[in-house]
């Protein structure tokens, strides 16, 4: 890993030296729509983003680093799912059991975490459910990733404007309008496990009127491979038994300034569990359907008012049926179930009228109308049932105060109340100064909490120990950004947290509790060219360090460096793109096991036929590393998938 790692480095040095000898002026654009149609030959400049405070505003004069992945991106690299994506975020790591995909960040990945200390929103609306906290990312996630127009993730605490589970950041998925949809469109996916995706979308503008799209896609895996280890003569028998499928729908309509926004997905996954006494195998079923509907206005009263109103409705179905014995070797079928559902309000009204402040001030409120889990065999009343009943609200206030031309203070606070927890108060505070047209500094401290959710209190519930109290953190974090010319800029951001009463599975009682108090450090550092023949080069080099106060451990499942190169460019027309990706993880450790580290590097060319026709070839894991994760206490290492080669081709039929 240490040689990989040098050659990405003494390559991009190069490349630094060649950026430093330009002196084209610099440009400049005004928005990401432009950014995605102006030819790769300049560092795109004040791209908007909207993650980092709430409303729209250049990502270099806003109070936090925010990292974007477009779909641009997604082309190029041939990503196929949500955790696909968010591997290209600095400090982000992902891990997989083979039914759901666990996400660490800056240095802390817990077993038994459902992604619960990150806020999801999709088009800015939350997206986490009210059972644990949860958001899908694998397969199973609710939107197809060919319709996502960018990913926002903004690390370090956001809970002074978004409250519970913004305990590490808050990514923001933003789907395609009709701009971007391309009228009809139909799009397959094949690659050599097997997998199989068909998607169509409709997009319809009538102008000065309404508009509206729609797209829906099914997906199937057969014989996907086994994630734990098999007996050679029984690996085809159980692989063909291994299978998951699953359909997409969403949809949207706008008219006046009114949004009204819809999606709906199904997974179907059964998974071998072993062979009962005629040598057929047992299947694990899981089945979950997920949905939310929105409806969304802007309203602008003068240039100095504006309110944005979001109502949103959601809703979840889990259920796992799988096969077991008892002691006297009775067959039996446990039955799982996790059903949520709840509503959404969020009003945020913003003021312009003092010179110098753009005061922003709002409140959220989430009804859970439906919390339950129960537990039981299959044919038989549930053994146990457990019921949510809680409702959260939060009002949020924050001044963004140019004091200077070249200086911003950033001023917020939320105050977070729920039944399950207790009334929280958390502040903010940024300065950014920006140098010269060139140069940003920006400093930043915050904290942030997360209330133990119905998962974590059902699994305590039975038990003589307490439900855990909430999860707190503290982050400094100090980050400049510079562009050396209009072909190249690089970026560092170093974050110092403290975590108290953090939330997690004790290995030898299985229950949830409040763990040692944690340190931790580290920083991101990143460098971005644009050649003059359209070429692109990303590296991004993350470094942390996770440790429990009064030890010198370092925290399980946490990998110290990762590292993200991208590289792309023509190959002999615009048209013909290659484009090339490596990921490193260094070594860590579980509670059971010592992984050592590893490389994967992926390759994928995208050739545009036409305005109609575009065709993709990649391979992912080129090399063929074998690597292994255990997001589980309880179960083996997880083999991962081996090299792949993936085919895409999509067909515009008209616009």
């Amino acid at each position: 890993m240490h040689h990989n790692t040098m050659v990405l480095l003494t390559l991009c040095c190069c490349f630094s030296v060649l950026a430093q000898q330009q002196t084209e002026p610099q440009t400049s654009e005004p928005s990401l729509e432009a950014l995605l149609r102006t030819p790769l030959n300049a560092v795109p400049r004040d791209v908007e983003i909207t993650t980092a405070s709430r409303t729209q505003q250049s990502a270099d004069s806003a109070p936090a680093i925010t990292y974007l992945v477009t779909s641009q991106d997604i082309r190029l690299y041939q990503m196929r799912t949500l955790a696909e994506v968010l591997q290209l975020m600095p400090g982000i790591h992902i891990t997989s059991d083979g039914g759901f995909n666990y996400i660490g960040v800056r240095g802390l990945g817990r077993h038994a975490d459902f992604n619960s200390r990150l806020l999801f929103l999709i088009d800015g609306v939350r997206a986490n459910d009210n059972i644990g906290d949860a958001m899908l990312v694998g397969t199973d996630a609710m939107i197809d990733v060919e319709s996502i127009e960018r990913v926002e993730f903004t690390p370090g605490p956001g809970s002074a404007l978004y409250g519970n589970n913004a305990f590490f950041g808050v990514l923001n998925i933003v789907t395609k309008g009709v701009s971007r949809l391309h009228g009809v469109a139909l799009s397959l996916q094949l690659d050599s496990l097997q997998q199989q995706q068909f998607r169509l979308n409709v997009a319809h503008r009538e102008y000065a009127s309404w508009e509206s799209w729609f797209s829906a896609s099914v997906n199937e895996r057969p014989n996907i491979p086994l994630t734990y280890p098999a007996p050679a003569e029984l690996t085809d028998l159980l692989q063909s038994r291994n299978h998951e499928d699953f359909y997409r729908l969403q949809a949207g309509f706008k008219s006046s300034g009114w949004l009204w926004q819809g999606a709906f997905n199904h997974r179907k996954l059964t998974i071998p569990v072993g062979l009962n006494e005629h040598f057929t195998p047992e299947l694990s079923n899981i089945s979950d359907r997920n949905y939310f509907y929105r409806l969304s206005k802007k309203f602008t009263f003068s240039p100095e008012w504006e309110l944005d109103a979001k109502l949103s409705q959601s809703g979840l179905g889990f259920q796992r049926l799988q096969p077991y014995r008892d002691p006297a070797l009775q067959r039996f079928v446990s039955d799982t179930r996790m059903d949520g559902r709840w509503q959404h309000l969020e009003l945020q009204l913003i003021n312009r009228s003092f010179a110098g402040h753009l005061l922003m001030t709002g409140i959220e409120h989430q009804q859970d109308v439906l919390q339950q889990i129960t537990v039981g065999n299959e044919g038989f009343p549930p053994a146990f049932t457990f019921i949510g009943n809680n409702h959260r609200t939060g009002i949020f206030l924050q001044d963004l105060w140019q004091l200077l031309p070249e200086h911003t203070l950033v001023l917020g606070a939320r105050f977070d109340d729920s039944e399950t927890g207790p009334a929280i108060t958390t502040p903010r505070v940024a300065w950014i100064w920006q140098t010269n047209a060139d140069m940003t500094f920006k400093l930043m401290h915050g904290s942030a909490f997360r209330v133990a959710n119905l998962n974590e209190f059902s699994t305590n519930a039975l038990t003589i120990y307490p439900i855990p109290s909430e999860e707190k953190i503290e982050t400094t974090e100090l980050a400049w950004q510079h562009y050396l010319t209009s072909q190249f800029q690089y970026r560092v951001s170093f974050f110092q947290s403290h975590i108290t009463d953090l939330i997690e599975l004790d290995p030898f009682t299985g229950i949830f509790v409040n763990g040692s108090d944690l340190r931790s450090h580290g920083l991101d550092a990143g460098i971005e060219y644009r050649g003059s023949q359209q070429q692109q080069l990303r590296l991004n080099w993350s470094w942390q360090r996770t440790r429990y106060q009064q030890q010198t451990k370092l925290l399980e499942n946490s990998p110290s460096h990762l590292l993200n190169f991208l590289y792309n460019q023509p190959l002999f027309n615009p048209s013909f793109i290659f484009s090339w990706q490596t990921r490193a993880v260094s070594k860590r450790e579980t509670l059971l096991e010592k992984f050592p580290g590893y490389v994967l590097h992926n390759a994928n060319l995208l050739w545009q036929l036409s305005d109609e026709l575009e065709v993709s070839f990649g391979v992912h894991n080129l090399t063929q590393t074998r690597y292994y994760d255990q997001p589980s206490l309880i179960a083996p290492p997880i083999q991962n998938v081996d090299r792949t080669v993936r085919i895409a081709l999509q067909w515009r039929l008209g616009q």
